[in-house]
């Protein structure tokens, strides 16, 4: 084989595997956005639940609050 001809396999093979590689790369970060998505959604949701919660007590420490003050008023 000439050099010509090896240099022509060289570069088909090394153009295969870029081609491979970079497949395998688009895949994998399609993946991560999926994963950082699900991430985000979770994350949102779960601090809206806390949220939720720190101004249900906050509301009932106000309620506890008032009764303490008519008590000692009395």
């Amino acid at each position: 084989m000439t050099e010509e001809a090896k240099d022509h396999v060289e570069l088909e093979a090394r153009q295969s595997l870029l081609k491979d590689k970079h497949h395998a790369l688009k895949a994998k970060l399609e993946r991560l956005q999926d994963f950082r998505k699900e991430v985000v959604e979770t994350k949102d949701r779960t601090l809206a639940e806390v949220d939720e919660k720190i101004q249900f007590i906050n509301e009932e420490i106000h309620v506890c609050e008032n009764e303490l003050s008519k008590i000692a008023d009395l």
